[in-house]
């Protein structure tokens, strides 16, 4: 009888010391000081998606999605470290595109891309040759008078020495003027997002879907007259970018205009910054609301 006891208790023992054991087994591999942790998009990612929940349930109305992680972009920015910035704000761009943290990413993005793009220290050089011409030198490297202009620092197009150096960009961006959204987004040649520019007020002929346009000439107007590029007055005109198709121009928002005049309209500033960036030729894809 007392062995049988024994057993039965020595039974017992085992049972609890497996319980036990797992239990042990199970606090160490979750354990926060022993696990791998995930990594970080995940847990950005994981408490977004929390913080969306409670936002949609009205637990929570002073934050929203991508908030937390703009925060990290700006102590990022404070502390010099743009590449894990600009990664983290590109993160923010793909994962919440309607949040304001998205907006926000996208303007310093874009400041960010243009520096990158008009810095004239990598630029090819050309030689200027007898007869060359300011037009026949950008025609042959695909680039536009106005930055010409801007990347050798030139107050106007002046005469031309054979010998002179100039530093030549090649334009192939392309850009989207979308009426949905109200914004233009300018785009590289491989497609990917240059900047966005606001636009402020646009007077159109009624469509609907996305039609394919492209740049058909950039100028300079003052009193309704077209300003020659290479004249004195040409810097303080007001510029336009004419579109080949459904007459549509692109127009400072500093102009005089007749409400019954159309056009996209966005800050002076934008405008002047596009004229360095866009020549007659780049694709331009228009998208009127539904």
């Amino acid at each position: 009888m007392q062995f049988w006891v024994f057993i039965k208790c020595l039974a017992a023992t085992f049972v609890i010391a497996s319980v036990l054991g797992t239990y042990w087994v199970l606090e160490e591999f979750n354990s926060p000081l022993l696990r791998e942790g995930p990594a970080e998009s995940t847990i950005v990612a994981a408490q977004e998606a929390a913080i969306q929940k409670k936002m949609e349930q009205g637990q929570l109305t002073d934050i929203e999605p991508g908030a937390n992680a703009f925060e990290h972009v700006k102590d990022l920015l404070i502390n010099g470290k743009m590449d894990e910035a600009e990664a983290k704000m590109k993160y923010i761009v793909s994962f919440y595109p309607a949040s304001s943290a998205a907006e926000a990413s996208r303007k310093i993005l874009g400041e960010m891309n243009l520096d990158r793009l008009l810095a004239p220290h990598d630029k090819p050089v050309v030689e200027v040759k007898p007869g060359d011409t300011y037009y026949k030198i950008c025609n042959a490297n695909k680039t536009s008078l106005d930055n010409l202009i801007y990347l050798n620092k030139l107050r106007r197009a002046t005469s031309l020495q054979a010998g002179a150096k100039l530093k030549v960009m090649p334009l192939n961006n392309s850009l989207v003027v979308n009426l949905r959204t109200g914004w233009l987004e300018l785009l590289d040649s491989d497609g990917q997002f240059l900047k966005n520019y606001a636009i402020i007020d646009a007077r159109y002929d009624s469509r609907k879907g996305k039609y394919k346009n492209s740049v058909d000439a950039t100028g300079g107007y003052a009193n309704d007259r077209r300003v020659a590029k290479h004249g004195d007055d040409y810097r303080a005109s007001i510029k336009r970018i004419s579109l080949a198709k459904h007459a549509l121009e692109i127009r400072s928002q500093l102009e005089d205009t007749d409400p019954e005049d159309t056009g996209i309209f966005i800050a002076n500033e934008d405008i002047e910054e596009l004229m360095l960036l866009l020549r007659a030729g780049n694709a331009v894809q228009v998208v009127y609301p539904e």
